[in-house]
């Protein structure tokens, strides 16, 4: 049987002061550690997903606050109008089971785009980005942009666009904190802004 190890029975190449290690000590809860139900509530992480029907009411029922109505037009306008927008794609976004905004993209490189004088035939063109009024300020915005700027990466175009309003309020400065840049050009009496990776 082995005997414990202490520093008289080492020997004298070993130091005759061992430090002192005190055993671990264990965590114990205690009435002031939180309980779990006082944690902060999960969300669920945002998604995008492509439209489909059963989608359509929820979408559909979405604001902004009524200051950005001019902003940007309502979800059931994009719905109705995306089936003769050729290379149109629309989003949901969602957090779990509530609708908090949708997308709605154009690839101005499909065949059959309906381009305006100066649209660049090689992008993809943010057409509608709606966050509700009671989910804005959350980063959905953020989430859609970069939805957007993966869908131009994956279909290897050089540029995304978008066009706002540029009044107090408007969304431009979310669009230039994420990079994207006034080209100098106004479409339809808004601001067109652009990002380059």
């Amino acid at each position: 049987m082995r005997s414990a190890i202490n520093p008289s029975n080492i020997g004298s190449n070993y130091p005759s002061a061992w430090p002192i290690v005190e055993p671990a000590r264990r965590l114990h809860y205690t009435e002031t550690t939180p309980s779990l139900s006082a944690a902060k509530e999960c969300r669920p992480m945002p998604v995008l997903k492509p439209l489909v029907k059963a989608d359509i009411r929820a979408l559909y029922r979405l604001r902004v606050r009524s200051d950005q109505e001019t902003f940007v037009g309502p979800n059931g306008l994009t719905m109705a109008q995306a089936p003769f927008e050729p290379g149109s794609e629309i989003f949901g976004i969602w957090e779990g089971e509530t609708a908090v905004g949708l997308l709605a993209i154009i690839d101005f490189s499909h065949p059959q785009a309906d381009l305006q004088d100066g649209d660049d035939p090689n992008s993809l063109y943010i057409w509608r980005l709606l966050i509700d009024a009671d989910h804005q300020k959350r980063g959905y915005g953020t989430l859609a942009l970069n939805h957007a700027k993966k869908m131009m990466h994956d279909k290897s175009l050089p540029a995304l666009y978008i066009a706002a309003v540029d009044k107090a309020g408007s969304a431009i400065p979310l669009y230039e904190r994420e990079g994207f840049c006034r080209t100098g050009r106004i479409v339809e009496g808004e601001t067109e802004l652009i990002w380059r990776p």
